[in-house]
């Protein structure tokens, strides 16, 4: 039994989620052309506080079945995240807007139509760049380009997380397009696809190599994929290869922008460790599919099938 809820303390962290932050920091890493241990301290407090945050938001919503010491343990990764913090001014303005906003979050911006969304491009995608940028003295110009362009294509792309569990959220007051609109699964599509023309568009605002243009041609593929998913009710689905798709296309940024050979494996590492959590989960999905099947054959409605019925039943 304790075992069983260490296992889902853990799944309650999403720890994956926390990978897009962090690519999204890599970003001016690899403007800079440098990586060094402020930044990957500055990544350390990120992943504890958005690992507290995520217990704190599953006992909130009742997503697992927590054990009863999971408060202490929110309390304890995020004083242990404060503390690291305190080493720096950055780190400590950057995790107490966290903590701000993170309150917001929960307790208005789900009650708010585009709050949760507006709140989460900020501080998944854009707060890491900007916070990321200052510690390495990038220009102004280019912190406010960065900070701008990535909250923009993070506001269109992530309404796509409130395609899934939609009856819940409406039935906890949350206010999404999916909630909201008879037609909110194709408002948010729609949004989607301006976040991947958003995409392109970053081989024109930050002056890109045709190779950038190639490989988001590439990302173009997954983009359907993701579409397809979400249209045949694979919301799940479409959310893991959503993911994927950004953490590629941030990739992207880091191979135009440095050769700096501890940068790019850092990238390649962070790809691989989602790619390893993708397997992972379709490999459960698959089995819980398999399962229903097998449950299905033996419901009332199979049993008295004949074997050349079954296939009829």
């Amino acid at each position: 039994m304790e075992k069983r809820g260490v296992i889902e303390l853990l799944k309650a962290t999403r720890i994956h989620r926390t990978l897009t932050g962090i690519s999204a920091a890599l970003v001016p890493v690899a403007f800079a052309d440098t990586i060094n241990m402020q930044v990957i301290l500055f990544m350390l407090c990120g992943v504890l506080f958005y690992a507290a945050a995520g217990i704190h938001n599953a006992k909130i919503d009742n997503d697992y079945a927590l054990p009863g010491y999971a408060g202490s343990v929110v309390v304890f990764l995020s004083l242990l995240s404060l503390l690291i913090s305190l080493t720096n001014m950055i780190f400590f303005v950057t995790i107490l807007l966290y903590l701000i906003l993170g309150i917001f979050y929960n307790k208005y911006s789900r009650s708010i139509l585009f709050g949760d969304v507006t709140v989460l491009a900020f501080t998944h995608h854009t707060l890491p760049v900007i916070s990321t940028s200052i510690l390495l003295g990038i220009e102004k110009s280019m912190i406010i380009r960065l900070s701008v362009y990535m909250f923009i294509t993070f506001w269109f792309l992530i309404h796509i997380k409130n395609l899934k569990d939609t009856e819940q959220d409406r039935k906890r007051g949350y206010r999404t397009f999916s909630t909201d609109f008879s037609r909110g699964r194709e408002i948010i599509l729609f949004l989607f696809e301006l976040g991947f023309m958003c995409i392109f568009a970053a081989y024109f605002i930050f002056g890109f190599s045709i190779k950038y243009l190639i490989a988001a041609i590439f990302l173009f593929f997954l983009k359907q994929k993701i579409i397809k998913s979400a249209r045949t009710g694979n919301e799940e689905t479409a959310l893991d290869l959503m993911r994927l798709m950004v953490l590629a296309f941030l990739f992207l940024f880091v191979i135009e922008e440095t050769k700096n050979f501890a940068v790019l494996i850092s990238g390649v590492g962070i790809v691989c460790m989602y790619l390893l959590f993708l397997a992972m989960n379709l490999s459960k999905n698959t089995s819980k599919e398999k399962k229903s099947d097998h449950l299905n054959l033996l419901s009332p409605a199979y049993v008295n099938c004949t074997e050349k019925e079954v296939n009829l039943c």
